[in-house]
Parts: structure tokens; C-alpha cells; sequence
């Protein structure tokens, strides 16, 4: 896990101790801070296989739902797409119809 103050805080210390450090304490001290400069990967919270443009049956079902008054994030869990997409879907029939 990502922790570049802790990371910053070992390096700085190994530069400007008070004591004179060896090569071999400075080195650990690069060994112990490098791990904390990696970061994670995210993880997707919507399947990859839920990719790709929305249907015109879709962006129908989610205009009558968004009409019903279901926020655009449930919307989305519903029809198994993006939130992006499906606000994109929306504005799309809205300028459609307006």
C-alpha cells in the first residue's frame, strides 16, 4: 500500500541523521521505504463484461426510470452499465426531445 509520508519521513531520516550513516543503513532504509512508494491497482466494481454503448431499449428504460424519480447510480446497477454511460444515455434522449 501507498505511503509516501512514512516513505519520506525514513529517507529524509537516513540523510540527515545526526549520526553518520553507513552504506549498509542507508541502504536498508531504501529497502524499507520503496515498498511504500507501490501503489494498488482499483478494483472495477462493474463486470468488464458490461462494456460498451447502451441500447435503444436501455436508454428507454432508463429514461422512464430516471422519470420515476431513481437516481442515475441505481439506474445504472439495474441496466448493468457504467454511470457514465448511462448519464450520457440520458442527455442524449433529452436533446433528442428537447
Amino acid at each position: 500500500m501507498s505511503d509516501t509520508r512514512k516513505a519520506r519521513r525514513i529517507l529524509n531520516g537516513a540523510i540527515q541523521g545526526d549520526n553518520a550513516y553507513s552504506a549498509i543503513t542507508m541502504f536498508n532504509a531504501i529497502c524499507e521505504a520503496l515498498p511504500l512508494l507501490d501503489r494498488k491497482k482499483p478494483e472495477f466494481k462493474v463486470k468488464r463484461t458490461a462494456r460498451g454503448p447502451l441500447s435503444f431499449r436501455e436508454k428507454l428504460l432508463c429514461r422512464r426510470l430516471r422519470d420515476g424519480g431513481m437516481p442515475v447510480h441505481e439506474i445504472a446497477r439495474r441496466v448493468n452499465k457504467n454511470q457514465g454511460r448511462v448519464s450520457e444515455a440520458l442527455k442524449e434522449l433529452a436533446d433528442v426531445e428537447g
